[in-house]
């Protein structure tokens, strides 16, 4: 907008040194004004272009009137979303996303509780039913397979009197895993939780390198929880793509880590912002510097907010009377040392599984060719690896016995059923 403004200031004053130079001169300064805003207004048009795309991430912050359209577009966007009624998934305040209530598409089903089941469950589970509540991301929901096709139904038609839960949503990391249990799964008392994490990892946080290298706002990974601690408590936040219009955060979260400050150095001259051929420069070019230069830190690397994340979540399941099964695809002695210390202190409340190891010993062949035959399209398990994976699971849990009050559960083998004594 700021460059219309000044192809009209231009041509007011070529229509004065018309005046003062004479013809040819104005002539020659009519044409390259006149170059200049064809050029401005081209680029302008894609810029609109890219915007009802998606836009990028270093379009924001510059010109009000393009921050204002892409506000726009990104609220379409987000109701879009919601509104959609195959959408599995619905965006929600605490966790960033969620499954939705009563979902059915032509793979996937959830029930009302937002529990992806073909039934519900009731709040409390049944005197002589052990209930297992699971949570972690796209294995755990299991990816492009029906419901009876998942880990969790196999699992749950193997052993009598068990209930397993699916809580998983594709996507998730630990953070979000937790926080799901937090919400969601305390209300429905699991004597057993188990979760596919027990490290940090990038999508426990807002991805810096990858908005830096998206075109695209919309597929960015947003509406993720940051988390933090603060006075000696894990805080959470959902960040959301409205976000980044705010310059404070742009410059902590995005400019900061990927080592630029958004209001020095060449990128912040205004030919750069306001010129509208600037821009498409700046759109250009410094995405490629930063995603070459930038050393953005990890969250992995937070192990004070990782283990006092995992120490939370153990002494709420543990008020609870709830064990806790971390699954995870590592071998324990590569674990964090802090989080291997909280395993011993906690040893009889929690179990940790190398869960590669696990399912590797109900396979009946470990090569790599018959591994892949396990695989869908989406590299997540097909029926059978999923049968695998629910044998595993199976063969933890019934080693350990269980107490809910006074009563205790316990595997018995001749049953194949869970037992109360």
């Amino acid at each position: 907008m700021l460059s219309i403004l000044c192809f009209i200031t231009l041509t007011l004053i070529c229509l004065l040194a018309y005046r003062l130079i004479g013809r040819q001169l104005f002539l020659a300064a009519g044409m390259g004004v006149a170059a200049v805003a064809v050029i401005e207004l081209i680029v302008y048009g894609y810029f609109l272009i890219l915007i009802a795309k998606g836009a990028c991430f270093f379009l924001i912050g510059n010109q009000p009137d393009l921050d204002a359209l892409m506000k726009l577009r990104l609220s379409y966007s987000t109701y879009f979303v919601q509104a959609r009624p195959d959408m599995v998934y619905h965006l929600d305040d605490d966790l960033g996303w969620t499954v939705g209530k009563n979902k059915r598409t032509s793979i996937y089903q959830t029930n009302a509780q937002g529990i992806r089941a073909s039934r519900e469950y009731p709040l409390k589970p049944g005197a002589s039913t052990l209930r297992l509540a699971a949570f972690g991301d796209s294995f755990i929901f299991c990816d492009h397979e029906s419901n009876p096709d998942t880990w969790t139904a196999q699992l749950e038609a193997m052993a009598g009197n068990l209930e397993v839960l699916n809580f998983g949503v594709s996507g998730y990391g630990l953070g979000q895993s937790y926080l799901r249990y937090l919400k969601d799964g305390l209300s429905f008392q699991p004597d057993i939780i188990l979760i596919n994490y027990i490290t940090l990892s990038g999508r426990d946080e807002l991805d810096a390198r990858q908005l830096a290298e998206s075109n695209n706002l919309r597929q960015a990974h947003f509406y993720r929880p940051q988390f933090w601690l603060q006075d000696g408590m894990v805080r959470s936040r959902v960040t959301t793509p409205y976000d980044l219009f705010d310059p404070a955060f742009r410059q902590q979260h995005i400019y900061g880590p990927l080592g630029v400050d958004e209001q020095q150095g060449v990128w912040s001259w205004p030919i750069f912002r306001y010129l509208n051929t600037g821009l498409l420069i700046k759109n250009r070019l410094l995405p490629m510097k930063l995603v070459e230069s930038a050393d953005v830190a990890s969250m992995a690397d937070n192990h004070e907010l990782n283990q006092k994340m995992l120490q939370n979540l153990i002494q709420t399941a543990k008020a609870q009377g709830t064990y806790v099964i971390f699954f995870y695809g590592a071998p324990v002695d590569e674990l964090p040392e802090g989080i291997r210390r909280l395993l011993v202190d906690y040893q009889e409340h929690v179990l940790y599984v190398n869960s590669l190891a696990a399912i590797d010993a109900q396979l009946p062949r470990t090569d790599k060719a018959y591994k892949k035959t396990l695989r869908n399209h989406s590299d997540h398990f097909t029926p059978e690896g999923n049968l695998y994976y629910a044998r595993a699971v199976l063969d933890v849990i019934k080693q350990q016995r269980y107490k809910r009050g006074t009563i205790e559960f316990r595997f018995d083998s001749d049953k194949q059923s869970f037992i109360t004594e």
